[in-house]
């Protein structure tokens, strides 16, 4: 490819596990199978997932400006596996994760309705008391109406594509 220069496509592995990851949590993304996530895009995930308020709007531009590096409120393919094989590198470690569980209210070994509603309105997400009943009951282990730290470390650790059977 003579008078291109090298982009961070040219050096992306697509047979590495991790990025065939990343690779499908961005199709999530990119509905429209355009190469890139437009803010629309970004936005239609967000109120599927309940984020409706101003100030989670606010945050997706905060994220759109870090992230979009073309400046064209869009995220190439390039710009989403450069942020995410940083985040998803070493940092997804048992101390890191440690951490994300104390700031959920995992204290006492258990992250409770009370504590993740108290987490989700720290986040100004805007999910209802059903929809967080539901999340507990789907992560949650047998042991019913909280959510163990095991359970906890299965979810941050669990590949993208794996599905639940249990």
């Amino acid at each position: 490819m003579i008078g291109r220069a090298p982009t961070t496509a040219d050096h992306i592995d697509l047979k590495d596990p991790e990025t065939q990851q990343i690779k499908r949590a961005f199709d999530l993304f990119d509905q429209d199978g355009s190469g890139q996530i437009e803010k629309d895009e970004i936005l239609e995930r967000l109120h599927e997932l309940g984020f409706r308020d101003a100030k989670s709007l606010g945050a997706l531009d905060k994220v759109l400006s870090t992230v979009d590096k073309g400046g064209d409120n869009n995220i190439s393919w390039e710009e989403f596996y450069s942020v995410m094989s940083d985040k998803l590198g070493p940092d997804s470690s048992d101390s890191e994760i440690s951490k994300v569980w104390m700031e959920f209210g995992g204290a006492d070994g258990r992250i409770t309705l009370n504590e993740l509603k108290k987490a989700a309105k720290t986040l100004g997400d805007t999910v209802t008391e059903d929809e967080l009943k539901e999340m507990i009951k789907m992560f949650a282990s047998k042991d019913g109406n909280f959510i163990k730290y095991e359970d906890f470390t299965k979810i941050m650790k669990k590949p993208l594509t794996e599905t639940d059977t249990s």
